[in-house]
């Protein structure tokens, strides 16, 4: 981005959010502790990359990724995206279909955009 942005050009990035939530609960918790993958892969860290895209993929806090950028781009701004799967810690099935409808649209963007439990941070950014 930086090589083909101009000076003052404008991007807007999504990359993966490492939430409190997904981090600890969910790959923490649930499947480090209670699905016995902690011990498989030795650490959390490696039980979340597990979870994703392995070696691919990078997950960011705010800022991480601040510091990933500077220098080369000004940050305008960061939000935090998710899904309303993203707060429902159940395995896909009836269950978790079930809780999804059940669960209203606002709250679960209050719980993902601003508790932060969602899984995508977007950075609005200015080439320096």
């Amino acid at each position: 981005m930086n090589r083909v942005l101009r000076v003052n050009g404008t991007s807007t990035i999504m990359v993966y959010h490492r939430s409190w939530w997904n981090y600890y609960v969910v790959y923490g918790l649930l499947k480090g502790v209670i699905q016995g993958k902690m011990w498989r892969h030795g650490s959390l860290h490696h039980v979340s990359q597990a979870a994703i895209d392995g070696a691919i993929a990078r997950c960011y806090l705010p800022h991480e990724w601040r510091a990933v950028t500077d220098g080369l781009f000004k940050i305008e701004s960061i939000q935090i995206y998710g899904l309303k799967t993203d707060v429902i810690p159940l395995p896909y099935g009836r269950l978790k279909s079930l809780a999804e409808a059940v669960m209203p649209d606002a709250f679960a963007r209050f719980l993902t955009n601003r508790m932060r439990m969602g899984f995508f941070l977007v950075a609005h950014m200015r080439k320096n």
